[in-house]
């Protein structure tokens, strides 16, 4: 296999062409681990290690962006700058996927079969006068450029968008572009309107990677620009670009900007999509991730909630593993309501609680519940709003190990979620694992005696189960380990068996 035909390196390189610095940051991550031969049991202990990696990449991709907004690149010049490492200020997307994949092989050479294949076709001067008469803000001088322009008004071209905005684009796409509309000013509706206009221009017209001007201005976040382009009766508003994603999943899912670590509202966005008839409001990406998945994960409540207010909406959706910037590795199938508990966003978690169709007991790939989640992250505030759920299945044992709720908590020394969940009238204390381990004996195995305590309180408590391959009963350990005081506390128990044998008899 070459270089150029490594779906990995593919898969970054066309994220890079659309510019998904999300999907730019998964790909990066997956080489990382690939060079350094890191296998997934040690990702999550890496996260340090990988951020520093990550910063001193977009230290050096910084200084080659800067640049005039109206300078055009085509694909074979933007490598030629890259092969040669010309510090002239004028980088272009091409040229950081030589710079990336050279910073992740620490060899300038070594990706360069990546790059052969062209991505865009060569900008003309003709081209260039289009998108500098765009970039002017001025309606005289695109009217102008479009009756200059002999060729193809749909191609798109590698275009420098300044310090951190290089992306493929057609010369609607340029007008849409939210980093142009501080150039425009007031005219940006007329201009977009021109170009909609003429009788050449195809508004779903697409990039390499198959985005639409709908989906960059999504991603972009201008409300303004949107609603012109849905007002046009052949736009196609459920188009999915390569990898499935519509413009809803673009403007729900935020772009993490690495430069100013800001993400923006694109809840404005959402519903000027949400008011088209057309909309489909459950696609999913290729890899099965909706628009809601991809809003919860990237935190944007305002649009979240503008999407639970839909009875269409599959709430249930199950989304794929995904690895967030925090290089967190997670398991796939993970409900709306999984990944919310799981980042303590309460609030959320009390909306999609009011829908009637929402499974709140719905686990990932693992077995997980969103209880389970909750509580290992230690969300209080939503294991109660969990807890208090009329379905909630308190003792449910999805996992391979047959572990419960309380089983985790005790096991992970959480002595607050252990009091929430000692409160349910319909709570199991005695449900074992797969291996026989019943709650106490986890507690006791990883001396969080405190919830030892909470635990012999409760009268239904089998002090005499007998768990692990030694068989051994509560008392059994703590006799072992020299625990005296707790020892006094089980033979203070009126159950208590202090002939029951482990395995050693």
């Amino acid at each position: 296999m070459t270089d150029a035909q490594d779906p990995d390196i593919v898969i970054l390189d066309q994220a890079l062409v659309d510019g998904n610095i999300e999907r730019i940051f998964e790909a990066l991550a997956k080489l990382w681990r690939r060079h350094w031969d890191l296998p997934d049991s040690e990702v999550a202990n890496s996260e340090n290690t990988f951020l520093a990696w990550l910063a001193s990449v977009w230290d050096v991709v910084e200084n080659y962006m800067s640049g005039s907004r109206d300078r055009v690149l085509s694909a074979i010049e933007a490598r030629k700058l890259a092969d040669e490492a010309l510090d002239d200020g004028s980088r272009v997307v091409p040229a950081m996927v030589a710079l990336l994949l050279s910073v992740v092989a620490n060899d300038l050479a070594l990706f360069e079969a990546a790059l052969t294949e062209e991505t865009t076709d060569d900008a003309t001067p003709d081209d260039a006068d289009i998108f500098n008469a765009i970039a002017s803000g001025e309606v005289a001088e695109v009217q102008a450029a479009l009756t200059r322009h002999t060729g193809d008004l749909n191609t798109a071209f590698a275009i420098d968008g300044g310090d951190d905005c290089s992306m493929i684009l057609t010369p609607l796409m340029y007008a849409c572009a939210s980093w142009i509309y501080p150039y425009i000013s007031d005219e940006t509706n007329s201009i977009l309107s021109l170009l909609l206009a003429h009788p050449t221009i195809d508004i779903n017209a697409t990039t390499p990677g198959g985005a639409t001007v709908l989906m960059q201005t999504a991603q972009d976040g201008c409300e303004s620009a949107m609603r012109v382009l849905l007002e046009m009766p052949d736009v196609d508003v459920n188009h999915q670009d390569h990898d499935g994603c519509t413009a809803l999943y673009y403007a729900s899912s935020s772009i993490y900007d690495a430069f100013n670590s800001e993400l923006d509202d694109r809840a404005p966005v959402v519903q000027a999509l949400l008011d088209h008839n057309d909309l489909d409001i459950n696609l999913t990406t290729t890899d099965g991730e909706s628009p809601l998945i991809a809003a919860v994960r990237s935190g944007q409540e305002g649009i979240c909630k503008l999407l639970l207010q839909l009875p269409t909406l599959n709430v249930n959706c199950q989304g794929p593993a995904k690895m967030h910037l925090s290089l967190h590795e997670t398991t796939g199938n993970q409900t709306a309501l999984y990944i919310a508990s799981e980042l303590g966003q309460t609030e959320l978690v009390e909306a999609m609680l009011t829908r009637a169709d929402v499974d709140v007991n719905l686990p990932d790939e693992a077995g997980n519940t969103p209880l389970i989640a909750a509580l290992s992250s230690s969300r209080l505030a939503v294991v109660e709003k969990l807890l208090a759920h009329p379905t909630l299945l308190v003792n449910a044992q999805f996992r391979e190990d047959k572990a419960t709720a309380l089983f985790v908590a005790c096991e992970n020394g959480l002595d607050k979620v252990v009091s929430l969940l000692l409160a349910r009238e319909d709570i199991d204390v005695n449900a074992t694992n797969s291996t026989g381990v019943s709650p106490l004996l986890a507690a006791m195995r990883f001396g969080h005696l405190a919830i030892v305590d909470l635990l012999l309180a409760r009268a239904d408590v089998d002090v005499n189960c007998r768990g692990t391959a030694k068989e051994e009963t509560a008392l059994h350990v703590a006799t072992r380990e020299g625990q005296t005081d707790l020892v006094q506390k089980l033979l203070h128990r009126m159950d208590i068996d202090v002939t029951v044998p482990n395995k050693a008899s």
